[in-house]
């Protein structure tokens, strides 16, 4: 019970912290918006670990599996795309 408290609650926060980063660009904003969604699924599903209610333990397995096997295709698609700054010279 505490892994799955502490992979949910961990998962969840890394997808809400990341998700700012991404605000240029439609596929940067979907990935910005999937990752916020990943998120709150993954948040609320910890609801039913103390409840023991696999019920609602699912909407956090949505999140963390459903949601994130989209974000994770598009967010190899955003850092392929990436180009180098050239570095400035003082």
């Amino acid at each position: 019970m505490r892994w799955t408290f502490l992979h949910g609650t961990f998962f969840a926060l890394s997808m809400l912290f990341a998700a700012p980063v991404f605000h240029i660009g439609r596929l940067e904003k979907a990935v910005r918006i999937l990752m916020i969604v990943s998120g709150v699924l993954s948040l609320a599903g910890l609801i039913g670990v103390p409840f023991a209610d696999v019920s609602i333990r699912n909407i956090g397995i949505l999140g963390y599996v459903g949601v994130s096997i989209v974000v994770f295709p598009l967010l190899a698609l955003v850092f392929g795309r990436a180009r180098e700054v050239p570095e400035s010279k003082p």
